[in-house]
């Protein structure tokens, strides 16, 4: 399949895809299904736009069927050109809710150096709230440059570039259901 200039072979099913996000969801609900702020609120899933929009809409509907009570609020970064990360972090849309005190729980697409993760960490510690978990749906661990733990990873791949579900080259390829893998 053609995205744009690029020639991609099929990676993952959608079913595969789904089993993922729902054994992600499960080991969610276990360590959050109690968690409630000193107001009563409940965590809140903080999406990182345009990539996670995919999963974190999955992932929800998956922890509202296992009975999880949470928020959601979105944050848009941009930190890539083309197929390679430019390791500048670009904040599109910042918080737009008060965060102080809160649980939250970063939700990512892919986790490759973890630049823009570890800048929406040190925003939210800087608003003061009380937890922050991190959960991807992928994970490249040879390129991440960070020290932050990632609490819930759906899936450890290699170094390979992929589109679908989410994920873009360009802008382009995040409505296919499937994952496709660049074919070099």
């Amino acid at each position: 399949m053609k995205v744009l200039d690029k020639e991609f072979r099929p990676y993952l099913k959608a079913e595969e895809i789904h089993a993922v996000v729902r054994e992600t969801a499960v080991r969610l609900y276990a360590d959050l299904k109690d968690v409630h702020d000193a107001t009563g609120r409940p965590p809140l899933l903080l999406p990182i736009l345009n990539g996670a929009f995919v999963f974190a809409a999955d992932l929800c509907r998956e922890l509202g069927d296992l009975g999880l009570d949470a928020e959601v609020c979105f944050v848009k970064n941009s930190s890539y050109s083309g197929t390679s990360s430019t390791g500048e972090v670009k904040h599109l849309i910042g918080l737009t809710d008060n965060v102080k005190g809160r649980d939250v729980i970063i939700v990512e697409d892919i986790i490759e150096t973890g630049l823009s993760v570890r800048d929406n960490i040190e925003q939210l510690l800087q608003a003061g709230v009380r937890s922050i978990k991190v959960c991807c749906l992928f994970h490249k661990p040879e390129l991440f440059k960070c020290d932050y733990a990632i609490d819930y990873v759906g899936r450890i791949i290699d170094n390979d570039f992929i589109v679908g579900y989410g994920l873009d080259y360009n802008e382009r390829g995040r409505m296919l259901k499937d994952v496709w893998i660049l074919d070099e």
